[in-house]
């Protein structure tokens, strides 16, 4: 495979730069604010993209429908489920 076709089957790799940013913004913007975030979401599905929170609702599939609305892209856009109990993992 020559790199042309490389190019082809990946993409711009400026592009992938600029979502990869993106998503790690938003990474930064959950990991930095959750106890915020927590609290003034609790129990909702919230979608941060570009490191702001963008849509959020008790069913993941609204804020999905929210964010398509808003011509965000899903994959730069980080959705999470504020959950105030923490699940117990069992080993």
């Amino acid at each position: 495979m020559n790199e042309r076709e490389v190019m082809e089957l990946i993409g711009d790799p400026r592009e992938i730069d600029k979502s990869l940013t993106a998503f790690r913004k938003s990474m930064d913007s959950l990991s930095s604010r959750y106890s915020k975030l927590l609290e003034r979401y609790p129990q909702e599905w919230v979608a941060i993209h570009a490191g702001r929170v963008r849509a959020h609702g008790e069913s993941r599939e609204a804020v999905l429908k929210e964010v398509e609305a808003k011509g965000l892209a899903r994959g730069e856009t980080l959705l999470w489920f504020m959950e105030t109990e923490p699940s117990t993992l069992i080993l």
